[in-house]
């Protein structure tokens, strides 16, 4: 929006789902600095173009990001994506059985066995949070939307995990995550989700954000945005 117009343009992304825009989402309260701002910023808005009036609204940070884990709003001066870090799948070929097979590392390996894993359309794997999306054709949401825990969901030999070493220091992202996956199927049509997730100390699983594609033939290799 900003490189096709001229006019000033504001984004704010807060830890909300669709409705209610509160400070609890799924299993996590992000406490009372998620508490939604939008009505007293509509009221600045609409008193800065309707009323004339100066609200200062035109002199704030053009992008305000709400930081979940640290649980404070971050203001940009443009969308973050001059910064990335990139991690690597890495696996001895388990990565389905056994939860330390599958690793995310920082160098590329140099060589790396193919996982594999059967999917089963009859008992596909349930959705755990996530956000809050419109199926095609549906007019419903489909929720509970938001942060749950899932350990006991990616134990299912139908998902693939791979797992960093535990953070020495905080780790900060904002921006676009992209992934990059390979793969080959024995059927023309097939679904891929991947989620990324925080690994409590306790080894609890929460889900920070996903993204889900349907892959024909002709769409190898793969990119989850």
């Amino acid at each position: 929006m900003a490189s096709r117009s001229k006019f000033l343009q504001k984004l704010i992304v807060g830890p909300w789902s669709h409705i209610p825009w509160g400070r609890k989402l799924g299993a996590i309260n992000y406490g009372m600095a998620a508490s939604s701002p939008i009505d007293d910023l509509q009221i600045l808005w609409f008193d800065q173009f309707l009323k004339g009036l100066n609200t200062g609204i035109l002199e704030q940070p053009p992008v305000s990001l709400f930081e979940m884990g640290s649980n404070q709003w971050l203001d940009f001066n443009s969308w973050p994506s001059n910064n990335y870090k990139f991690y690597f799948l890495a696996s001895t070929g388990l990565a389905n059985i056994r939860e330390d097979s599958g690793s995310l590392t920082e160098s590329c390996p140099d060589i790396c066995p193919d996982d594999t894993f059967v999917h089963d359309p009859w008992r596909p794997v349930p959705a755990l949070g996530g956000h809050a999306t419109f199926p095609a054709g549906s007019f419903e949401c489909s929720f509970p939307a938001g942060s749950f825990e899932r350990s006991e969901l990616d134990c299912r030999h139908d998902i693939l995990t791979y797992t960093s070493t535990f953070l020495t220091e905080d780790l900060h992202i904002a921006g676009d995550i992209y992934v990059e996956v390979y793969s080959t199927a024995d059927t023309d049509n097939f679904d891929l989700c991947a989620v990324l997730s925080e690994v409590k100390q306790d080894g609890n699983v929460y889900n920070f954000t996903q993204g889900y594609i349907k892959v024909t033939s002709n769409d190898l290799p793969v990119k989850i945005c």
